[in-house]
């Protein structure tokens, strides 16, 4: 069994989620888009300015430098269902909240995951709101409002 190191890589104005594997070694085994579309100038900038970090020491680099653009993991966060459930806390509905997860990529999971925080807070700052069952969440992808 192959050993690798994971970086997930969030655009902070963007919708872009990707993933870098390296061998232990540090070298580049694989890049993957999960999410998002690069525009022209994007593309320049990440193939053709010496940007792509085509090692893992390159991708420290990216960490340092390029926190005001990007969320930068080491390894793939956990997508389970079981991990959105706890996340979201408001457990009513589950077999209705596990179906329309189910449906969602790797992308809008760690989308999802990441919204909880932002709509747990908008319901603080708006007590009148109850919070929605986890598969209305999920339904109208409410991570993508913006609060």
């Amino acid at each position: 069994m192959d050993n690798y190191i994971t970086y997930t890589v969030k655009g902070r104005n963007s919708d872009a989620v990707w993933v870098f594997k390296y061998h232990l070694n540090g070298t580049l085994r694989s890049f993957t888009v999960l999410d998002g579309m690069l525009d022209q100038q994007q593309m320049s900038w990440l193939f053709g300015k010496n940007n792509f970090p085509y090692t893992e020491e390159h991708m420290h680099l990216w960490q340092q430098k390029l926190k005001k653009h990007f969320i930068i993991e080491v390894g793939m966060p956990d997508t389970s269902f079981e991990a959105f459930w706890n996340t979201y806390g408001h457990k009513v509905h589950k077999q209705d909240a596990m179906k329309a997860y189910k449906k969602l990529n790797d992308a809008d999971r760690i989308k999802a995951l990441d919204g909880i925080r932002r709509y747990n807070n908008h319901l603080r700052l708006n007590t009148w709101k109850n919070k929605m069952d986890a598969a209305r969440y999920i339904k109208g992808k409410v991570w993508e409002d913006e609060f």
